[in-house]
């Protein structure tokens, strides 16, 4: 069913937090190129690891998880499970190391380990392949995907109107507050879509029939393991 007038008001109500936060912090990012790149460099850890959270948290990945575990069963989730290693050494090892070196951006962290004609090049790869490639096209079309599926079915919305209404949103807050609008924001919306997943986890599980409904159904199948099948 297409949502309901309450359900448009609940919409309503976050986008406009969320572009409130943003906004709060215009003036602050105007600071100077470190407060709007780095939030002047007094970004708490768990702010920061908040925020990645979230950005994983996006429109296509629960569409993508739940896919996974529908075809493959819970072990699945390991393509998502194995970042996990190499984010836990970006948290406790190389971000210590990136914050002494005093870089803002990866381009300018490769002028400073590399130097001549190869660090150019390299600097110039990864601006093209990384901002238009992997960030614009990888990264931005896989959420945008995912928002058109959902919104198609709760809203009733075209594929065009759903991402020009979200990248209107996100551009407006993120190019004005600078890094600790989207950062503040992204806190915001962790706790509502935490909140939501619990919820819909604990409505789910009550319309199938409870939690030994469900096992008793997947036991003779390798859905429910939690390593995947020799």
């Amino acid at each position: 069913d297409l949502m309901q007038p309450l359900d448009w008001i609940v919409i309503l109500v976050y986008s406009a937090v969320s572009l409130a936060l943003g906004l709060a912090f215009t003036k602050k990012a105007s600071e100077g190129i470190e407060s709007y790149f780095a939030s002047g460099r007094k970004l708490s850890w768990w702010l920061a690891g908040t925020s990645m959270a979230a950005t994983a948290f996006s429109s296509d990945t629960p569409l993508l998880v739940t896919g996974m575990v529908r075809s493959r069963g819970i072990w699945g989730n390991w393509e998502i499970w194995a970042l996990s290693i190499s984010t836990m050494f970006a948290v406790f090892f190389f971000s210590k190391l990136w914050k002494r070196s005093g870089v803002l951006t990866e381009v300018e962290f490769v002028e400073l380990r590399y130097s001549g004609k190869a660090a150019a090049f390299l600097r110039g790869f990864k601006a093209i392949y990384w901002g238009i490639l992997y960030n614009a096209f990888i990264m931005g079309a896989w959420p945008m995907t995912g928002l058109a599926k959902v919104m198609q079915e709760t809203a009733g919305w075209g594929k065009a109107e759903s991402i020009f209404f979200c990248v209107a949103l996100t551009a407006v807050y993120s190019c004005l507050s600078g890094f600790w609008g989207v950062i503040l924001t992204d806190l915001f919306q962790f706790v509502v879509a935490m909140a939501g997943a619990v919820l819909l986890a604990v409505y789910a599980v009550q319309a199938a029939g409870g939690i030994e409904t469900i096992v008793e159904k997947l036991k003779d199948t390798d859905k429910l393991l939690f390593i995947p099948p020799a």
